[in-house]
């Protein structure tokens, strides 16, 4: 059975992507004054992505120890479902959201492992794995850059996402999209999250926004969720080191990441504005992490430091 470092990001063909964890910094220390209020969700979500390293060989213990931070849900990947979904169940995790491969789309499987699931696996078969694992919010998290282009691509994704979303809704489900920084590569006056939103229809797909990446890409997240109020449901949120450099790639040095409140994002600004347009559901997450858990953890307390 594939794993759920087989899924995902762990398809990048990026430098941030072959390098070892064992490279990463460690994580930055939170100092305990002054941390800022903010209208944080009771039910936090943990991405699971965070822990791909831990799960094939580890995969009770570390759900365990996900619940046992604190969390109540958390987001998967599709190829792992089989193996997580009764696990989460027994910890008392809900899972509202998984990821599933942009293939899953439009059949095309080259760059996203090759060959699909199994024979005759296609969007109507994605959807009926996922509500048979009740899961809610069905989410592309990834583009391959083999599959990226100009501004027509992101109009073409807009498109796609808006028919998978038609059929989703017929069975009570939703299809969305996850960001990273390429998105906001301009084509003249305008980036190409902005062309997708542009003609990305709210009432058929949304927007799963990762402030970490908006931010690396030179965006003021909390301004962007204020700016899309109908499209973006879920939050992904993580803590970006000072002194990152703006780029539009995800080759981003790994010691960038940062857990919550251990960074340069103001937080109580994005958890405010998620309040004020109805985010269904934030997920933490941490791409590197020398300790996953023990990031995790400190994000989760940052975040419970910060209610209001």
């Amino acid at each position: 059975m594939r794993t759920f470092a087989t899924t995902r990001r762990s398809l990048l063909t990026s430098a941030a992507a072959l390098i070892p964890l064992a490279g990463c910094a460690p994580e930055t220390k939170v100092a305990e004054v002054s941390v800022p209020k903010a209208p944080v969700p009771d039910v936090l979500g943990a991405q699971l992505y965070t822990v791909r390293k831990l799960i094939p060989e580890k995969a009770e213990e570390t759900i365990k120890a996900v619940a046992d931070i604190g969390y109540k849900a958390v987001e998967l990947g599709r190829a792992d479902m089989p193996v997580l979904l009764p696990l989460c169940k027994k910890y008392n995790l809900a899972t509202p959201s998984a990821h599933f491969e942009y293939a899953c789309l439009t059949g095309q499987w080259e760059n996203y492992g090759g060959k699909p699931p199994r024979a005759g696996y296609n969007l109507q078969a994605a959807l009926a794995e996922a509500k048979k694992g009740g899961i809610e919010y069905v989410t592309v998290p990834y583009i391959s850059p083999k599959d990226r282009g100009g501004m027509n691509m992101f109009i073409r994704l807009a498109n796609q996402l808006n028919k998978a979303g038609e059929a989703a809704a017929k069975m009570g489900l939703k299809v969305g999209y996850h960001n990273h920084a390429f998105e906001f590569t301009k084509y003249g006056n305008f980036t190409g999250f902005e062309i997708l939103l542009e003609n990305l229809d709210p009432e058929k797909a949304f927007i799963e926004l990762d402030v970490f990446w908006a931010k690396v890409a030179g965006n003021d997240p909390a301004a962007l969720i204020r700016k899309y109020p109908k499209h973006i449901k879920l939050l992904h949120l993580k803590d970006m080191r000072v002194n990152t450099p703006e780029m539009k790639a995800e080759n981003v040095p790994p010691e960038s990441f940062q857990p919550v409140g251990a960074g340069v994002i103001d937080f109580a600004a994005v958890l405010k504005a998620a309040k004020g347009i109805g985010v269904a559901y934030c997920f933490v997450e941490q791409d590197q992490a020398a300790d996953p858990l023990a990031a995790l953890k400190q994000s989760y307390e940052y975040l419970q430091k910060m209610k209001a």
